[in-house]
């Protein structure tokens, strides 16, 4: 009684988010007098995963009897063709209020479903998509990736890194704060060369191999004597340096020099060759010792092989640098960098990648709805306990964050491990009922990109004393 007289007028937001006890709660708070007012939206319950429960909304004139229902249907972010899409989806749902949205704003928006051949096409493409339309003008911050799960951002974090566009990561860490991840990286490194001391450090005792800070302190001293090429030091020359630690010292070295001449040979496929590597010296193995729980081994293993594929599909890119163990380089740094440019604090002039979660409430000019098939959006929990709604729910939120530029994807086939494996599309798009365009390559680089391109090959050779002739186009 005495809160009921402290707040005597209720007014709740984002009521479909609300959770059974809650709802008993309000029902308490309100009492006799009934003066509650709730807003929310059936259609983008999202989170009965983490408690809410969307018949708190779907039934409240039951909850609160002689309730009335206005119902808000003008939408005033997304165009027509945007809306038309959304309700076509969600329209399939059972539990939900029937209504239509409408767009107040005119004009025409870009609506488009595509299939990739592949994973890779499939960010090579969209990331090249985006980098034009920033250059014509559209800001960064108001162009959007979204997926169902953050694990799905790894490519295109590549390959914005790749086109020097900056972004932000939300719902997730990027590829190159992963544990598994930076593991990799240190080998790629003192592959690439043996003078990367903190590579050397961490690759050397990943896993362990018995080797103590006091023995390590005494390798890299030694370093010095061989021009800081730490793998040519010479074990037995080390002093100080035990027997059984000079013979681990030893094999590593061969290990990793074994890697690079594997690495600089002719069509060599990085990916396997450290895939394979990282086998040899028990990587998983040490795995499965630390970790205990299931889902996060096959998480941390799951990281390393998404940045294995990444690796092989960014190995041809001239960019990275002429000689492969340039390219290894390369390749960590423009993954380090792309980690560095998401940590500042300012989103102005980033991409977001984000979950479809983490951008509930929030809009953009331009959104790019990735990877939708089966087992992804759906997920397969979702169709394995036959619980739809929600996941189409959250394609209907991810459509609705579009003000002008709609982008559907997936890809035929995408790469898991060492195969390729073949993709089922999600029921979902086919119920947005948009024509499929096939994508089996990248679009033709136009007049910018060749421009830049040609610029960069130009830097490299001068850096090697040739001179080349200015090309316009």
């Amino acid at each position: 009684t005495k809160l009921q007289k402290r707040w005597p007028y209720l007014l709740i937001d984002e009521f479909q988010d609300t959770s059974v006890n809650q709802l008993r709660f309000l029902q308490l708070l309100a009492g006799e007098s009934g003066n509650i007012m709730v807003v929310g939206d059936d259609d983008q319950a999202i989170y009965e995963w983490r408690g809410a429960c969307a018949e708190n909304i779907l039934n409240f004139h039951h909850h609160f009897p002689g309730a009335k229902v206005v119902t808000l249907d003008r939408n005033y972010r997304s165009k027509a063709r945007i809306l038309d899409a959304a309700n076509r989806v969600i329209r399939y749902n059972k539990r939900r209020r029937q209504k239509t949205l409408k767009a107040h704003q005119s004009g025409d928006a870009e609506v488009v479903r595509r299939c990739y051949q592949s994973g890779d096409l499939e960010a090579e493409v969209i990331c090249q998509d985006i980098a034009r339309a920033i250059r014509q003008g559209t800001p960064a911050e108001a162009i959007a990736v979204l997926m169902r799960r953050n694990v799905q951002a790894a490519p295109f974090e590549e390959e914005l890194a790749r086109r020097q566009v900056g972004f932000r990561l939300v719902g997730g860490k990027r590829t190159a704060d992963k544990k598994a991840a930076r593991d990799l990286f240190a080998y790629l490194s003192v592959t690439g060369s043996g003078k990367n001391e903190l590579a050397f450090r961490r690759a050397i005792t990943t896993p362990a191999r018995g080797l103590a800070a006091t023995s390590l302190d005494r390798i890299v001293a030694s370093g010095p004597t061989v021009g800081g090429d730490l793998l040519r030091v010479n074990a037995s020359t080390v002093e100080g340096l035990a027997a059984k630690r000079a013979q681990v010292l030893t094999e590593f070295q061969q290990l990793i020099l074994k890697a690079r001449q594997m690495i600089c040979a002719p069509g060599a496929r990085p990916g396997a060759i450290f895939r394979d590597l990282f086998h040899d010296v028990g990587y998983h193995q040490r795995l499965e010792q630390e970790i205990t729980n299931a889902r996060l081994l096959a998480r941390q293993i799951g990281d390393l092989d998404r940045t294995l594929n990444l690796l092989d599909s960014a190995w041809n890119d001239p960019a990275l640098g002429a000689h492969p163990r340039q390219r290894l380089i390369g390749f960590v740094n423009r993954m380090l960098l792309a980690g560095a440019q998401d940590e500042a604090n300012d989103d102005e002039g980033k991409v977001t990648l984000s979950t479809i979660h983490g951008v509930k409430g929030l809009e953009y000019d331009r959104v790019y709805i990735v990877g939708l098939e089966e087992g992804y959006l759906p997920t397969q929990s979702a169709i394995d306990d036959g619980n739809l709604e929600e996941e189409r729910r959250l394609l209907y939120v991810a459509i609705t964050r579009a003000k002008n530029t709609l982008h559907l994807s997936r890809a035929a086939s995408r790469r898991q491990g060492k195969r390729e494996v073949e993709r089922i599309p999600s029921r979902f798009l086919i119920e947005a009922g948009l024509e499929e365009v096939f994508i089996d390559e990248p679009t033709r680089r136009d007049d910018v990109e060749m421009t830049q391109d040609m610029a960069a090959l130009r830097a490299r050779l001068a850096e090697q004393g040739i001179q080349m002739p200015e090309w316009n186009p």
